[in-house]
Formats: structure tokens, sequence, C-alpha cells
């Protein structure tokens, strides 16, 4: 038989056992301690960025999804967006599908800055 909570009468009200959130607390303070020591290896952390990479598609999508139609500026950033996505695709398909690219295209040079390589030491 079950009782409404104000009808129970006399039921004795005791307090919470501190052991269980003493425990939990001792493994959450203690548990990662020897993680700030020196590691044998190094982390690689880039496993997470394959789980990743689903949801930033979707979440880019959705922005553009809201704004391609929206009002003025949203719109042209929108678009502006996507034509430098499209552009900067083409622009980088040499390297993504390894193929030769002419030496002159390579150190082409825009006012000292080499558009084909980010880092001087590239490649």
């Amino acid at each position: 038989m079950v009782l409404h909570p104000r009808l129970a009468v006399g039921r004795v009200h005791r307090r919470a056992d501190p052991r269980p959130a003493a425990a939990v607390l001792r493994l959450r303070v203690l548990l990662p301690l020897p993680a700030l020591g020196p590691l044998p290896r190094t982390l690689n952390y880039s496993h997470y960025l394959f789980e990743a990479i689903p949801y930033a598609c979707l979440s880019l999508g959705t922005l553009l999804d809201l704004n391609w139609d929206g009002p003025g500026f949203r719109r042209v950033l929108a678009r502006l967006y996507l034509a430098i996505v499209v552009a900067m695709y083409f622009f980088f398909l040499p390297f993504l599908l390894a193929l030769p690219i002419p030496t002159s295209w390579y150190y082409f040079e825009i006012r000292g800055w080499r558009p084909w390589t980010w880092f001087p030491t590239w490649v």
C-alpha cells in the first residue's frame, strides 16, 4: 500500500550517507593525478577530429541554410563564404589529387607571399 507523502505520518527523516559522495570526490580528485606527471608517449587526439567532422559539416550547412535567404548582409556573407570554399577547393585540388604542378605555379609569389605553401619548409 502506497501512501501519499503528505499523508505519511511518523516517517523518520535520515540524513544522507556521506560515504558514497566522498568516494566519488576521491575518484574525481585523486584518479587524474598520475596523468599530470611525465608521460612515456605523446598524446594524440586526432581520432576526436573524425567524430566531429560530420557535426561541423551539419552545423555549417544549417548556418548557410538559415542565412542563404536572410536579410541584407547575412545573405551576402553566406554566399561569399560558399564562393570562398569553392575557390579554395579548386585552388588546392592539384595537391588533393597529387597531380604534378608546374614549378612556375608552385613558386609563384604575390608580394613575397607564396599561396601554395603556408610555411616556408613545406614539401
